[in-house]
């Protein structure tokens, strides 16, 4: 009899854990999908793999309760998916297990936004699907954790949905014409942040959590990131930016309702602009007065100066950062370039107190290059269809996910580690600095 008592109790204040447990001190794991997008002919799909076990499985309780994952899309309010307009946010749950993997497609195109590929285990809970449901053209980011009840039992010293328990990878689809992208999915160092009271996702680049170089940052302290980036001929291939500010420790704005290291804003705001030379001094890599532009491949500079303000997530064409006559010019003269991707506080709030806006100073970047049709590089046809195939309707897509890392991991403080190469000022992920000589011959 007591054996039986005694298992129907731990049944029973398990399942209620596992439901009504007051999460504390989480560190839980957290993915970022810095660009999805879904419109009448393209849809982004997703994939993530859950490694971390919940309280029923590890029991092996029969009538297990299972994981949960949450979702929490935020995308632009309209179908103009304006650059400077704001996100609103749609999140729900699904069930989730040790070792399950989920793919759907954002628009729902494939088994009605319901798990694919023969899975019956993963299922959308309070919605009816995964999608981001909302009219075409869209662009989001979306957000995927394992803070919930099912993994943690702070009382009872059980945690499973530690760092690194989670992973994604991202494919966008042009579906007319086959063509497509993917990246990995963003899982930065720490997780969801460690607080009794405060679990916001911390995605940012000043507390070093993007070891791999993610984030393009500037600390307003003179700790600041770059990026180069190469442009092939505009004629021929266009460049876009995608662009999503993420939350930093200097988040600014609506009397400081921004809270620090915070993604889950909808608000956040970021400038961007292109600077062929940025200042020569290594510690400062700011772009001076002067410094906007490119290079072209000759070596000429065409400048400009250009401060792209950028609200939650934007996809901007080229001649959006470089503004019409620079770009023209550009254009005509067939020529590839190249320049640095720089990022600054963002403007739109005017300041701290004024806006609607949350004025941050990093951002992931990411490029795309798309050649369409019949392009031809240096007299031959980019695309070679096969016989009956029109030319015409093929398309090349390339993405590059810009990445630095100057600002440096935190053992790098540490005065025993100064002598490591890897916390060399001279270094860093990704990163090239203009290097000059004096000529030894004399003036």
């Amino acid at each position: 009899m007591r054996s039986k008592v005694f298992i129907s109790v731990f049944v029973a204040l398990t399942m209620l854990l596992c439901i009504g447990a007051t999460v504390k001190d989480a560190k839980a794991d957290a993915l970022m999908f810095p660009y999805v997008v879904r419109s009448t002919t393209v849809t982004t799909l997703i994939s993530v793999v859950n490694t971390a076990e919940s309280v029923s499985e590890a029991c092996g309780l029969p009538f297990s309760y299972p994981g949960r994952l949450h979702w929490e899309y935020f995308y632009k309010e309209s179908i103009a998916n304006g650059q400077t307009e704001i996100c609103l946010e749609h999140d729900f749950d699904s069930t989730s297990s040790k070792d399950d993997m989920v793919t759907f497609d954002i628009a729902g195109v494939w088994n009605a936004g319901l798990a694919m590929f023969n899975d019956l285990g993963s299922i959308p809970i309070f919605v009816a699907d995964f999608t981001l449901p909302v009219d075409n053209p869209r662009r989001a980011f979306l957000l995927v954790d394992n803070n919930t009840n099912a993994y943690f039992d702070d009382d009872a010293g059980f945690q499973t949905n530690l760092d690194g328990t989670l992973y994604g990878e991202a494919m966008i689809i042009e579906r007319e014409s086959g063509a497509a992208v993917g990246y990995i999915a963003y899982n930065a160092v720490g997780g969801v942040k460690n607080d009794d009271t405060d679990l916001n996702l911390a995605f940012n680049d000043d507390d070093h959590r993007d070891i791999l170089g993610e984030v393009i940052g500037d600390d307003d302290t003179g700790e600041c990131e770059m990026s180069p980036i190469t442009i092939l001929p505009p004629a021929l291939v266009t460049t876009k930016l995608l662009v999503t500010p993420t939350g930093s420790s200097n988040n600014d704005g609506k009397d400081g309702a921004c809270d620090s290291n915070n993604q889950r804003l909808p608000d956040l705001n970021v400038v961007v602009r292109l600077c062929a030379s940025p200042n020569e001094d290594i510690d400062d890599c700011d772009c001076p007065a002067g410094g906007g532009g490119i290079w072209n491949n000759t070596e000429g500079k065409i400048s400009f100066s250009v401060n792209k303000n950028i609200v939650c997530v934007a996809a901007d064409v080229l001649q959006a950062f470089m503004g019409a006559t620079a770009y023209n010019s550009f254009y005509s003269s067939g020529k590839a370039g190249w320049t640095y991707v720089d990022v600054d506080r963002g403007t739109l709030a005017g300041s701290v107190n004024e806006g609607p806006f949350c004025e941050t100073d990093e951002a992931v970047i990411m490029k795309v290059e798309i050649a369409e049709g019949d392009t031809v590089f240096n007299g031959a046809t980019v695309t070679d269809a096969p016989f009956g195939v029109d030319n015409a309707n093929l398309v090349v897509n390339n993405l590059v996910w810009l990445r630095n890392n100057r600002n440096y991991i935190d053992w790098c403080d540490d005065d025993t580690n100064n002598d490591n190469w890897r916390c060399d000022s001279d270094r860093g992920l990704n990163f090239i600095h203009n290097q000059t000589a004096d000529c030894p011959l004399g003036p």
